[in-house]
């Protein structure tokens, strides 16, 4: 039992590790966060409603590029489990056209394999 322990406490630290990950590579730029995902994810975006695939998911992503500039994360809260865990985050970007600010907060509940997202399911709303 002792082993399992120290093997889900690695495995919880690794989790935490990608989460923190997100958001630092999320900031970074529009295209380095593409590489953190799998072959195959599981996307829902939520209260919206859409959902998908990869492909559509980094649809989504490319038309928020598209429209916002500046989109920043702030991390509010992390927890971590073995292969999945949960980023409470602040939002922040600029609509490119109209200049007016957008603020919304967002839960992320992503899950790994490998090292890769795989699922990504986020809860947003205005702030």
């Amino acid at each position: 039992p002792r082993a399992d322990v120290g093997k889900e406490r690695v495995m919880v630290a690794a989790t935490k590790a990608l989460l923190e990950q997100f958001v630092r590579v999320y900031n970074s730029g529009p295209d380095e966060v593409y590489a953190l995902f799998g072959d195959s994810v599981d996307w829902s975006e939520n209260p919206s409603g859409r959902g998908g695939d990869r492909a559509a998911l980094f649809d989504a992503l490319k038309g928020f590029r598209d429209t916002f500039r500046d989109g920043h994360l702030e991390i509010l809260n992390v927890v971590a489990g073995e292969d999945q865990g949960v980023l409470e985050t602040v939002l922040t970007a600029t609509n490119k056209t109209t200049s007016e600010p957008l603020k919304a907060r967002v839960i992320w509940v992503l899950g790994f394999t490998d090292g890769k997202i795989t699922k990504e399911h986020d809860y947003s709303f205005l702030i």
